[in-house]
């Protein structure tokens, strides 16, 4: 069964209701007013079902999920467990309660027993054992009400989105500390940071013409990265999530020509495509860019093995991500933040993992993305 990913937009997606910002401004019970009645509707057709027009044959449709970005979830579930709600300092006045609605990742304890961290993405990860442990809600959200469900498996109808999560989230973050740490040390020639981010847009602007691409970004500077000072934290400036796929393929293209096979420094080995022996796997840049070429490339269900090898890539590239960012904190460097979008690409590697163990077919994590639906949005 294919994604719905080619074709119109509009001939695979199906628009229920809208709601303007302003409207939701004035009114701040107008969204969840208009998800009842939707719910209601859908309880309906998912107990009674409907008929055909010559009523001979009855079909139930089940709605099983609700996907969106991260705010949007925390919308729409009145989470009270979310990417929000994220410790900010050390010694914070409120405890966090967690930054997660599938687990209790993030949340702060008295004690460092008492507290699970969401930053971890080995396999024996404290939070793996916190799945649904507590509702991240005080009251079941109007979008699950009259729905049959789970009992204690609520949470798992809010779907996180891989595309969201990485395209325009850790990705841009991944980009802005890589192409930062080659024009901070000696890859490049330029005599100045600024010299070396002229010498990276003439190589990228060459790669996109050899490779016949059109680029949506045509210079790579201290904006395109956020990199104001040695201080700043690097981040992708960019809402085109295209660029991060493009930058993807070309930063794999640099590091393979300019760094690989030349340097021992950890954080560039890390950034570069170096072989793993263990798993045959490529690591860093590479290594995500396999990840989503096969995913793309399959339909909504993907061989068991399939998506265990996916899910056991993405959980090494993040603990890869997790060596970068212990490496440049030694050196008291800003780059490669730990933040809850890595913590919910965990769980899609996670996932992957499970299903491909246990099933001889998965659903693929892209089914739950949001790229499509963009297109409904301006």
């Amino acid at each position: 069964m294919k994604m719905t990913f080619q074709g119109s937009t509009w001939g695979t997606h199906f628009i229920i209701f809208s709601l303007l910002r302003a409207a939701s401004v004035e009114n701040p019970a107008a969204l969840n007013k208009l998800i009842s009645h939707f719910a209601e509707d859908m309880s309906r057709l998912a107990r009674n079902g409907v008929y055909n027009s010559i009523g001979a044959r009855r079909v139930w449709i089940m709605h099983i999920g609700v996907k969106g970005d991260l705010p949007a979830l925390a919308k729409i579930g009145a989470l009270e467990r979310s990417f929000t709600r994220m410790a900010r300092h050390v010694n914070g006045r409120a405890r966090c309660p967690g930054i997660c609605w599938l687990c209790m990742a993030g949340k702060e304890g008295e004690t460092v027993e008492d507290s699970v961290a969401f930053e971890e993405f080995h396999a024996e990860a404290k939070w793996k054992g916190t799945m649904m442990l507590e509702s991240p809600w005080s009251s079941l959200p109007p979008i699950m009400r009259g729905l049959p469900w789970t009992a204690g498996e609520e949470p798992s109808f809010l779907k996180t989105d891989l595309w969201h999560n990485w395209h325009n989230g850790l990705g841009k973050i991944w980009l802005a500390c890589s192409f930062v740490m080659l024009a901070t040390m000696d890859i490049l020639q330029g005599g100045s940071i600024d010299a070396k981010f002229e010498e990276l847009t003439v190589e990228f602007l060459s790669w996109a013409r050899r490779f016949r691409i059109s680029p949506y970004l045509r210079q790579l500077n201290r904006d395109s990265f956020s990199f104001a000072t040695n201080n700043s934290n690097p981040q992708g400036s960019w809402s085109k999530a295209a660029v991060t796929t493009q930058l993807m393929l070309f930063l794999s293209f640099f590091l393979e020509a300019r760094v690989v096979g030349r340097t021992d420094d950890p954080i560039l080995c890390g950034i570069a495509t170096e072989l793993l022996e263990l798993h045959q796997y490529a690591k860093g840049t590479q290594l995500m860019n396999i990840v989503l070429s096969v995913l793309y490339a399959e339909g909504y269900w993907i061989r068991g093995c399939t998506a265990k090898k996916m899910g056991l890539m993405m959980r090494s590239f993040l603990l890869t991500y997790q060596e970068c960012a212990y490496s440049v904190c030694k050196e008291w460097l800003n780059r490669f933040i730990l933040v809850p979008k890595a913590h919910m690409i965990s769980h899609t590697a996670e996932g992957l993992i499970d299903d491909g163990t246990r099933c001889q077919w998965a659903p693929s994590p892209l089914a739950t993305s949001n790229q499509q639906s963009e297109d409904n949005i301006g």
